[in-house]
């Protein structure tokens, strides 16, 4: 998803939703770092025949004020899941995260052999970073 999408404009996030077995639910978001490089990806992405030829539907989507004001912009906190197991530890989610600022700690849940749940939490100083 994020190679079809990047020639639109820098990507500040991109996901695409799984289900517990980690298929694909068949959709996703990404978040543009403008509101013009989300228009055009929409303008030119909707509609379109991907290989497995299915048809993209593309559209604006704006998290509900509930969830706005649920979160607020002070969080500094990130659930992260569908890494590595059980190899990837918490020097690699630090490696990945940090580019993004200074992190206060991250940790990746284990189960009661230690190995990786393939999820995570890293929290960051600085709410911005986040």
């Amino acid at each position: 998803m994020h190679r079809a999408f990047e020639k639109f404009g820098k990507i500040v996030s991109a996901k695409v939703s799984l289900d517990r077995h980690h298929k694909t639910k068949g959709f996703g978001y990404i978040q543009f770092e403008t509101a013009e490089q989300a228009k055009k990806a929409i303008s030119e992405m909707n509609g379109t025949t991907i290989p497995s030829g299915e048809v993209l539907s593309v559209t604006e989507y704006r998290p509900s004020e509930k969830l706005n004001s649920r979160h607020g912009s002070n969080f500094t906190n990130l659930y992260v899941k569908n890494f590595p197991r059980p190899e990837f530890d918490e020097n690699n989610l630090m490696e990945v995260f940090s580019k993004y600022g200074e992190i206060d700690s991250a940790v990746v849940m284990r189960d009661t052999n230690q190995q990786s749940k393939g999820f995570g939490f890293v929290s960051f100083k600085d709410p911005s970073c986040a």
